[in-house]
């Protein structure tokens, strides 16, 4: 109603810039984490690090190159999903018949029928019980709503600017207001029933443009299939490599990144001789 998204115009295209290369960062270090013992927290060894390394490997390249091959029907299935097929067959086909193992979901993070369904937070279970018996004091109320607010904040902000960096993928402009009340909406229903909050996700955005979902269907059909695997089919998840989603992520890393700027950054450190030296590609300036 207040037409707040308007002034994400205001945003000079450096912070654009440093919101894409921070997230990849932090998304390429998150990807780190599989390959290091939960325990000792020092790398993996041996067959089993070996077999992580083909596993994501492999998947970055099916990941990154198969939608380039002239074939209709890669135009159809998601690279990814061939990705984590292809990730689960290496698994249990080749890798674990030869004595070897590497970590999948369910050894990490099981999917389990207690947590399948959404409940609303006020119903108690087994699995999920919330203490609610306090909220209504004043200390508490306080800090729900300074957080509500810098959460919504903060959320609208990364929200809108993800949306321009999906605006540079289809080439196509997007609405910024109708992109604030879908997270608004989603949020409000997300925590009734006992969910986190959140907002637009430039990994799964990047993943969707990369498999060719480029219209508001696109993440319609990622949400349904979501909520369909973890509501329907999730005993399947645990099957799936964790080495494989890392591989798929650190493809996401690499279209997230801004790579041009690191020349920029080189230039900006240079004297004006030698970027004049080095020719138009260390003189380039970040347009306003």
């Amino acid at each position: 109603a207040t037409r707040l998204s308007r002034f994400i115009t205001l945003l000079p295209a450096p912070v654009m810039i440093g919101f894409c290369n921070g997230l990849a960062i932090v998304i390429g270090l998150a990807q780190l984490h599989p390959f290091k013992d939960a325990e000792t927290h020092h790398w993996k060894t041996g067959g089993e690090m070996a077999w992580m390394l083909t596993i994501c490997i492999t998947s970055m390249l099916i990941m990154e190159f198969l939608p380039k091959l002239p074939l209709k029907i890669l135009k159809v299935v998601p690279s990814s999903l061939i990705a984590v097929l292809w990730a689960i067959l290496v698994e249990f086909v080749i890798v674990r018949p030869t004595g070897s193992r590497t970590d999948v979901i369910g050894d990490v993070s099981e999917f389990t029928l207690d947590t399948a369904f959404p409940i609303p937070f006020f119903v108690k279970t087994d699995a999920v019980s919330y203490d609610l018996t306090h909220i209504w004091e004043w200390e508490n109320l306080q800090k729900i709503l300074v957080q509500g607010f810098l959460l919504c904040t903060v959320g609208t902000i990364e929200s809108l600017m993800t949306s321009e960096v999906v605006e540079a993928f289809v080439k196509t402009p997007s609405d910024g207001d109708r992109t604030v009340l879908a997270m608004g909406v989603g949020n409000l229903l997300s925590g009734f029933l006992g969910g986190m909050g959140g907002n637009a996700m430039i990994g799964l955005s990047t993943v969707n443009c990369l498999n060719g979902g480029r219209g508001r269907l696109g993440p319609c059909v990622a949400a349904i299939g979501i909520a369909a695997c973890v509501m329907g089919a999730y005993p399947l998840l645990n099957f799936i490599p964790v080495a494989a989603l890392a591989g798929i992520m650190l493809v996401v890393v690499i279209h997230t990144f801004k790579w041009f700027s690191v020349g920029m950054l080189a230039a900006a450190i240079l004297p004006k001789k030698w970027r004049h030296e080095l020719g138009p590609r260390f003189q380039q300036k970040v347009p306003r």
